[in-house]
């Protein structure tokens, strides 16, 4: 009987030891609204490149910090990577961001954006008034569908933006002056656009 009731001691001691020889990763666990996670998107968005702004963050109760999204080349990457590194609180970042694999059209789309960006700073030191695109413009949405509808892919490629005094701006790639013509006649066509700005690069030309 004695014997019995030692075993059942034995058993039970055993079974509240700590599994010292356990080595599973537990699961991160996110801090939702985090300090952390907020300064660095800021810092993505203060650099004003839409690739940065694509890049996910989340970040740990422990301050590690997972990068997540799509960039459009490696430089980028290694920018966030960076930003990220750079905000208090941080203990290491998990890089998980994949480069697009189109990055010449993204750096195409990056180098249109950032000539955008240096044209309102020159018009704000000449006094000129800067371009304030509507978002979820109407003109801008009919024109998006009209391209689409050409079922071509080089239009699908290309950017539209609407200003509140209906002049359409045009960026991005086409594959030829064709499809550039085409993308303009389009934009024109809209009730509401009161003129169009081109600025869409042709793909051969690069």
């Amino acid at each position: 009987m004695k014997t019995k009731i030692i075993a059942s001691w034995v058993a039970a001691a055993i079974l509240t030891l700590p599994m010292s020889g356990y080595t599973a990763d537990s699961p991160k666990t996110y801090v939702k609204d985090s300090a952390i996670t907020t300064k660095i998107k800021s810092e993505l968005a203060a650099e004003k490149l839409s690739s940065l702004v694509k890049i996910g963050v989340d970040t740990t109760d422990k301050g590690v910090v997972v990068l997540t999204g799509v960039a459009a080349n490696k430089a980028a990457v290694d920018r966030a990577v960076a930003i990220a590194k750079g905000v208090k609180g941080v203990t290491s970042v998990e890089n998980n961001v994949t480069i697009k694999a189109d990055a010449p059209d993204s750096a195409a789309k990056m180098k249109v954006e950032d000539k955008a960006h240096a044209a309102n700073a020159k018009a704000r030191e000449s006094g000129q008034s800067v371009k304030t695109y509507v978002k979820d413009s109407a003109i801008t949405t009919k024109i998006k569908a009209e391209l689409a509808e050409e079922k071509v892919s080089s239009l699908v490629k290309i950017h539209v933006d609407t200003t509140a005094k209906g002049v359409v701006v045009l960026t991005g790639t086409a594959e030829n002056q064709a499809a550039m013509d085409k993308a303009v006649v389009i934009a024109k066509a809209v009730k509401g656009v009161t003129s169009v700005e081109n600025h869409i690069a042709i793909k051969s030309d690069k």
